[in-house]
């Protein structure tokens, strides 16, 4: 199906007027129908990721070969290549938000930057959809203004589309990725934003499936498989300093979380 991107002054003018009079409490899937799945999420903290012998065998699986089947958001490609692939982009390593179909998504390498997965059920077909972003904080927040409002206008876009094609109450979101460069402060900006965006088109916030990454050594990136038909988001990142990271949140929770990121962080460059 075509769609169309609107202005963003009218997507976020729509959204406005859907939110709810109460929120829903996404730890506890209350935004979703009885009989609808929230986005399950496995995370494998491996240092060499796919390329690692310690994974487990469903996440091996999951970012294994699949003959081309799983649409590759490559935040790296160039804005040419991004627009081929109908991908809403603002250019090089700026961000890239997938189309919505059934395939299923990866993308790698999150270093500072952050993810956004949405499911849902089809109402025509009755067969699950999805997207998968991966943007970069500093293209996005409020400091960089060149593409600030294209970020939000694009990514509203993407969940009004989402939104039109969905049966009520099957839209899941999660939120991952992120480090805490900076002290965690873009990261937290980061997640706000997001948020935000999440909770006026969708009218509820989105769950952090886990803190920032906090490598116990040595730095590294994170590297995501979803499974579009299960709703399965498969995460693979360095092992991490101390569990507190790998705890899933509501973007609301984030000042009592962060305490906990900042001691795994001190401790982790106090070595």
């Amino acid at each position: 199906m075509s769609f169309e991107t609107p202005d963003a002054d009218e997507i976020i003018s729509a959204a406005d007027s859907e939110i709810p009079s109460s929120a829903a409490n996404p730890l506890h899937n209350e935004h979703l129908a009885r009989d609808e799945r929230p986005i399950m999420a496995s995370i494998s903290g491996d240092r060499y990721r796919i390329y690692g012998e310690t994974l487990d065998e469903t996440t091996k699986a999951a970012f294994a070969d699949d003959n081309g089947e799983t649409e590759i958001v490559n935040f790296y490609s160039d804005k040419e290549q991004l627009d081929e692939q109908e991908m809403l982009n603002s250019g090089e390593q700026s961000y890239a938000i997938s189309s919505i179909n059934e395939r299923p998504k990866r993308s790698f390498e999150y270093q500072n930057c952050t993810g956004i997965a949405v499911s849902a059920t089809d109402k025509e077909t009755g067969k699950q959809i999805s997207f998968l972003s991966h943007q970069n904080p500093g293209r996005f927040l409020p400091w960089y203004r060149a593409s600030k409002y294209k970020f939000d206008n694009d990514m509203s876009a993407r969940m009004q589309e989402i939104k039109s094609r969905a049966v009520q109450g099957s839209i899941d979101v999660v939120l991952f990725g992120g480090n805490m460069r900076k002290n965690g402060s873009e990261h937290e900006e980061s997640i706000s934003v997001l948020s935000d965006i999440c909770k006026r088109n969708f009218g509820f916030e989105p769950v952090v499936i886990a803190g920032p990454t906090i490598p116990e050594d040595i730095g590294g990136g994170t590297e995501v498989h979803l499974d579009t038909e299960h709703r399965r988001l498969h995460i693979a990142r360095p092992p991490q300093q101390g569990d507190d990271t790998n705890i899933s949140y509501v973007p609301s929770q984030f000042e009592s979380q962060s305490v906990k990121f900042k001691k795994a962080w001190d401790e982790r460059n106090s070595k």
